[in-house]
């Protein structure tokens, strides 16, 4: 649907003819018509079919479709202008069919819609041209020219409306010579002056317009996910990353940390290597917009445990089970019809994924959508069973790591055939499992049943979920997770130290000697706890068995408190050991918990008061444990009897009238609660 539309602005008529979908700049004063002779115009306030033009929510509404249909189309889906009501989409989708003239035209469609979108991008990229010196343009022209600001469609609130209101203060330079005579043979030198860059003139609308820095921050890096940073949404995972990712989740476990090692694993040993997986792994989460950190977490769990850990792209049963008759009651229903192809069509690929019908699915979709050797093979190769083409899932890296985010994000659906499931998994019913898990925890488990179909590692995909949430620092960093602490840490605290301590929620000791969190080294060396003083390397870990005793609560408060702006001289100089807080700084007037203060414990420990839990004291520290978070020291809340503070400490010259005794009540986030003052 398209309208006419007339904008008068600086007593310059403009007429633009627009889409439904394109209707930014319209505002309550222009004046809208279809242009066909039964068509009168209106001005936009003055007419109720058109007044809900001008309005944000009606535009967010329209556009919101307009995203819709382009993700539709990106996953393959026909989508036509359609009637609002129910009954008529429904009625269209049950009829609907795909001729190749309408997927062409969706096509074609789609290209003009995006053909644009690298200057719309260059046009938002304004403030660029703002911090640069400026220098003015030479224009061949004889004349001022008015500058037509560019209608950008992606406006953060800011509309042609709003650009027109800013002036440019522009020179016009002509192309005319200037005249010389013959007397005139060398000009005298002048001190070139350096360009004034013009003024900038704020809008003359009255209207005052405010954007939270953060926030916007926080769009730009949504935007362009090449923007990299401590969170892990939008953008690849470098090689270390992957590797510590890995590393952590052996550990876990006390693996070894050798990757596709399995003797079943015949990918290439050119393809074993944390760079060749990080590749494919960063590929696929492009390809299948695997895009947002919880993304990301939920399906590294799931393909770690199919693949055993990163062992193998092949189940390790024989599959015989899977044959016509042996002994599976969904065999013949998904497509293994013969003898043998049960071995043939068993679990392959990093989400093992099973059954002939499944496995052709895939094939046939790889040929046309991915590189590799695959590429262009016709339906009639791949189903043909002597062609052994369903080995590429298992033994290729390529289709192992490709056919998992596959079966993520375009296969597998939330479904029911009951309806009382249907009814109760109403907000995710019909949706992939990528999407499903933007949920957060809410449907974890029931995203490893849809993996695997049962109850088979249902356990350890938990806690791989919660190790990986950890070391991607979710709770703590994630900038598309409302409730991190980077959304909600008060800046105009008294006690900034507890915000730099909220940022580093998730930080955790690897055990053993041999791999250390870097983070945690970081802690020690900036509390002067180093090799130079202990005459050996240090570790993060607190091994009794092997003498190594590093524990590192004393380290982390010293940060903390050094990333908060105290100065060097106010800190304790021997920090790394937690008694010797007890007679640092100042106390409060009474020896009471209270919010910020640091908390020496009778036990060897030293963490900040956050809070209250019924009759204990929440404290957030480093080296401590939060029941069944993590059997390693981190940095989280636990709560203690107040009988095991022997001190609160306040820095040196903290003013008395900002402590604040009145704890909030708040959740450790742990079945049980727990302390680790040693470690």
């Amino acid at each position: 649907m398209g309208y006419h539309v007339i904008n008068i602005t600086n007593g310059v008529l403009q007429h633009d003819y627009v889409e439904l979908s394109y209707i930014d700049f319209i505002t309550k004063d222009s004046i809208i018509y279809q242009g066909e002779s039964h068509w009168k115009p209106f001005k936009v306030s003055e007419s109720k079919q058109y007044k809900q033009f001008s309005e944000g929510w009606y535009r967010a509404g329209i556009q919101a479709q307009e995203v819709f249909k382009e993700q539709a189309m990106s996953n393959g889906l026909i989508l036509e202008e359609l009637n609002q009501d129910q009954k008529s989409f429904k009625l269209y989708t049950k009829n609907a069919k795909k001729p190749a003239n309408v997927i062409q035209k969706m096509k074609n469609l789609k290209e003009q819609k995006l053909k644009n979108l690298d200057q719309q991008v260059e046009d938002l990229m304004y403030w660029d041209d703002a911090s640069k010196p400026y220098v003015p343009k030479v224009r061949k022209v004889e004349k001022p020219i008015l500058l037509k600001p560019k209608s950008v469609k992606l406006d953060f609130g800011v509309t042609d409306e709003h650009r027109a209101d800013y002036k440019e203060q522009d020179t016009p330079v002509t192309t005319a010579k200037p005249t010389t005579t013959a007397s005139e043979t060398k000009p005298a030198e002048t001190k070139k002056e350096k360009p004034k860059q013009p003024e900038r003139i704020f809008p003359a609308s009255p209207n005052v317009y405010h954007f939270h820095p953060i926030a916007f921050v926080n769009q730009m890096r949504m935007m362009f996910g090449k923007e990299t940073g401590e969170c892990y949404c939008n953008r690849d995972l470098t090689i270390e990353e992957f590797k510590n990712i890995f590393t952590r989740l052996r550990k876990s476990e006390k693996y070894n940390l050798e990757i596709l090692n399995a003797s079943n694993c015949s990918i290439p040993s050119s393809d074993k290597t944390f760079e060749r997986l990080t590749e494919e792994f960063n590929r696929t989460a492009k390809k299948y917009g695997i895009n947002q950190c919880i993304q990301k977490i939920h399906f590294l769990s799931q393909i770690y445990w199919e693949s055993d850990r990163f062992k193998t792209g092949l189940e390790y049963e024989s599959g015989n089970h899977y044959n016509p008759e042996g002994g599976h009651s969904k065999s013949k229903q998904n497509g293994n019809t013969q003898f043998g192809d049960g071995p043939k069509y068993k679990g392959r690929g990093f989400m093992q994924l099973t059954w002939r019908n499944s496995q052709m699915k895939y094939l046939k979709y790889a040929a046309k959508n991915t590189d590799g050797a695959l590429k262009e093979k016709t339906d009639a190769q791949l189903e043909l069973r002597s062609n052994n083409y369903e080995k590429y899932i298992s033994d290729d890296l390529i289709y192992a790591m490709d056919s998992a985010g596959w079966f993520w994000s375009n296969y597998k659906k939330i479904v029911f055939t009951k309806k009382s499931s249907k009814q109760k998994y109403a907000d995710i019913y019909g949706k992939s499992l990528n999407e499903v898990a933007l949920k957060v925890d809410t449907y974890q488990n029931l995203i490893s049943i849809f993996v695997n179909g049962g109850g088979n590692g249902k356990e350890e995909r938990t806690k791989y979920y919660n190790i990986l949430k950890r070391i991607f620092r979710y709770d703590s960093k994630c900038i598309n997770n409302n409730y991190s602490q980077s959304n909600i840490i008060d800046e105009d605290s008294s006690t900034p130290w507890v915000n730099i301590a909220k940022m580093e929620i998730g930080v955790e000791e690897i055990y053993g000697t041999d791999y250390n969190d870097p983070r945690i080294l970081e802690y020690h060396e900036t509390a002067g706890y180093t090799k130079s003083l202990m005459g050996r390397e240090i570790t993060d870990d607190y091994i009794e068995s092997k003498k190594i005793l590093d524990p590192w609560c004393g380290s982390f408060v010293y940060w903390c408190y050094l990333k908060s702006g105290i100065v060097k001289e106010d800190l304790n100089s021997t920090g790394y050991n937690s008694f010797s807080w007890e007679n640092w700084g100042t106390a409060p007037d009474k020896f009471e918990p209270c919010y910020g203060a640091l908390a020496v414990c009778t036990y060897s420990h030293v963490a900040f008061v956050v809070g209250k839990k019924g009759d204990k004291i929440v404290l957030l520290g480093g080296n401590q444990t939060g029941g069944d978070k993590s059997t390693n020291g981190m940095v989280c809340y636990s709560a203690i009897d107040k009988s095991k503070i022997k001190a609160y400490r306040y820095p040196k010259n903290y003013k008395i009238s900002d402590i604040n005794y009145d704890l909030e009540e708040i959740s450790t986030d742990a079945k049980g609660d727990n302390h680790s003052s040693s470690r």
